[in-house]
């Protein structure tokens, strides 16, 4: 895959591949083009669920976002990819 990142610093490609990876190996290395909002929502729920922070979940939520829109070309529903709210 290629990455079109003008505009992203070194150090937010670096965390957005970091990102994919840990998502990926949650999926047990699925090919990411089997994958799509379903699988988003799930693992950013995890993350929750896991005890991560609202900012660290909306932080990985755009990684994520950029990755499928960027470098696999896909137009993602975001209706069904929620950004969690801070209460």
């Amino acid at each position: 895959m290629r990455c079109n990142c003008a505009g992203l610093s070194p150090g937010t490609v670096e965390w957005y591949l970091g990102r994919l990876k840990l998502f990926l190996k949650y999926f047990n290395d699925r090919l990411i083009e089997e994958m799509g909002e379903i699988e988003i929502r799930e693992y950013l729920l995890y993350l929750l669920d896991f005890g991560y922070s609202t900012r660290s979940v909306n932080v990985c939520n755009s990684a994520l976002r950029f990755i499928f829109a960027a470098v696999v070309g896909w137009n993602l529903n975001y209706q069904l990819i929620y950004r969690r709210c801070k209460y």
